[in-house]
Order: structure tokens, then sequence, then C-alpha cells
């Protein structure tokens, strides 16, 4: 059965916002105290929280919020970017329910520089040569 969406579905882009736990899953995860099966159920746990919220909204085309990456997106290519300084997150615990992520501030200098050597490792990968 094909689902009807109206004439302007709504979505989602991007990452659904991280609960306070999450960070810790992720800590606990990358420091190799939890197991795979821990990490799974948790992130299953995240995942089923992002879908409800957007179910909860209305939207009509879900994700699952990109709960699974443990990685930051951004962050890959601000570390590429001479000029740019990370500073700690204003607040470090949260309660789950105030709809914050207790991520850092990225301030931009007055001098920015991008590193070449990022753009040599994608034509790299992509078997465009350098």
């Amino acid at each position: 059965m094909q689902a009807s969406l109206p004439l302007l579905p709504t979505s989602v882009v991007g990452s659904h916002a991280k609960m306070g736990w999450w960070y810790l899953v992720r800590q606990e995860a990358e420091s190799g105290r939890m197991g795979p099966r821990d990490l799974a159920e948790a992130l299953d746990t995240a995942v089923d929280i992002a879908i409800l919220d957007q179910e909860r909204a209305g939207v009509d085309v879900i994700s699952d919020g990109e709960m699974r990456r443990l990685g930051s997106f951004y962050r890959t290519y601000l570390r590429r970017i001479e000029g740019i300084r990370m500073e700690p997150a204003e607040k470090l615990w949260i309660n789950p329910d105030c709809g914050f992520n207790p991520t850092p501030r990225w301030v931009a200098l007055p001098k920015l520089k991008a590193m070449v050597e990022g753009t040599k490792i994608v034509r790299r990968e992509l078997g465009q040569g350098d």
C-alpha cells in the first residue's frame, strides 16, 4: 500500500536534537566501556525517540534523526579550517526535556584559511588524482 502525502509534505533536514544521555552513551562507547549490543540498544532507543517526536509534530516524511551517527558531520569540516576556534559548551549536563544540545560553540577569528590537504584527500578518494 502506497502512502499518500499532502500537496506540500513536511520533512526534516539534518540531525534531531540529541538527548543529554546520548552524549554519555557516545563517551562510554568510544572508551570501550560498552559492548556493541549495548550501543545498538541505546541508539535504537534514540532513534525511536526521534521518530516519535516527528510523529507527534505531524511531520509527513520522517527520518532516524541521524541518531546512529556518533561523529559530528560539521566538525569534520571545521577542523580543516584555520581560524575557527571551538569554545566549550556552556551547559554540559542538561535535562533531556529542555531540547538543547550540550554542544560547543565555534567562533570565527578575523582571518580564515582553508587547509588544502583536505581537498587532495577528497580528490584521491574520488579517483581524480592530486
